[in-house]
This record gives C-alpha cells, sequence and structure tokens, in this order.
C-alpha cells in the first residue's frame, strides 16, 4: 500500500508539472525525497525541459538515468510526459518487487534490455500484488509510447482508485 500511494503522489506531481508543459525527464528514488511526516516529494528538476520550447538538447542526445530512461529516452527521440511515466512505472515496479525490472551489467547491457527484454511478471516475486496493481505496471511499461498510460494524470488516477479499493480495470498493454 505504501509504494502505491508514493506512486500515485509523485504522479500526482507529474501530472502538476506536466500540466505547465514540463517534462522531469530523471524520475528516479533519489530524485523523490520523503518529509518529516513521510509525505513524498518530487525533486531534482535540474534536466527538466519545457515541452513546448525549442528543443534544448542536440538530437539523440540520451538524457536521465539509464535504469528509469524510457526507450524513447535511450534512443534519443523527443521524449513527453509517457516518458516521466515509464520511469516512474519502473520505481513502482522496483519499490514493490526490490529490484529493477530491467537489468543490465553495462549502460550498454541497461539500454538493450530497456529496448527489448521481457517486462519480468512482478508476480513472481511478489505474488501478492492484485492483477490490476500488475495491469497498472504494465501499462506504464508498455514500449510503444502511443500504447503507453496516456499521462501522468491517468496513472495517478488509477493508483488513487486502486488505493481507495476500487477494483479498475485497465485495458492490456
Amino acid at each position: 500500500r505504501r509504494a502505491l500511494d508514493i506512486a500515485q503522489r509523485v504522479a500526482d506531481a507529474l501530472a502538476h508539472a506536466h500540466s505547465r508543459d514540463i517534462i522531469h525527464r530523471d524520475v528516479k528514488p533519489s530524485n523523490t525525497m520523503l518529509t518529516y511526516d513521510h509525505s513524498p516529494r518530487l525533486t531534482d528538476f535540474g534536466i527538466a525541459r519545457l515541452n513546448y520550447h525549442q528543443r534544448v538538447t542536440l538530437p539523440h542526445t540520451v538524457i536521465g538515468t539509464t535504469p528509469y530512461l524510457s526507450p524513447e529516452a535511450v534512443t534519443g527521440e523527443a521524449v513527453d510526459g509517457r516518458s516521466d511515466v515509464w520511469s516512474l512505472g519502473v520505481m513502482l515496479y522496483e519499490m514493490l518487487a526490490g529490484t529493477l525490472p530491467f537489468i543490465g551489467r553495462s549502460e550498454e547491457m541497461f539500454r538493450q534490455v530497456i529496448l527489448s527484454g521481457d517486462l519480468p511478471d512482478i508476480r513472481q516475486v511478489r505474488p501478492d500484488v492484485p492483477d490490476p496493481v500488475w495491469e497498472i505496471i504494465q501499462r506504464m511499461l508498455t514500449r510503444t509510447v502511443s500504447q503507453r498510460m496516456p499521462s501522468a494524470a491517468a496513472a495517478r488516477d488509477a493508483l488513487k482508485n486502486m488505493l481507495n479499493g476500487i477494483n479498475t480495470k485497465t485495458s492490456p498493454p
């Protein structure tokens, strides 16, 4: 439950940033701080980008922390809020499973696994993860951008519904 709460609150922060055309581009646990009352705060907008502004980085430049990069970020393509949704999905998977979903021994291996590796079923290591939570994670970690969960707001709402005990059914990836 705590992992879902953290992910829901980070998704809410991302939805707020995205509503102002700001893409974080480096969502990861070390950029999520807990306050004195254990509320998560998304930090380090140092490589964030205004979505509507001209590209600040060169085309095909990889920005972010490799294990949390979306496939489009790995290849240096343009990113939008759905890239942050991917990174949050990696973070949620890691909070629940205790390990990253995509693992490599080097930067290049990490990138290859992100681009083409299978998403391990979290229920193999955490059988207590409900099917709807696994479905949310799968939607967040869909490689095809157009099929991925469409926004941080959608992720926030799906996670909030789970926390409220509503068994939301998401469409398969």
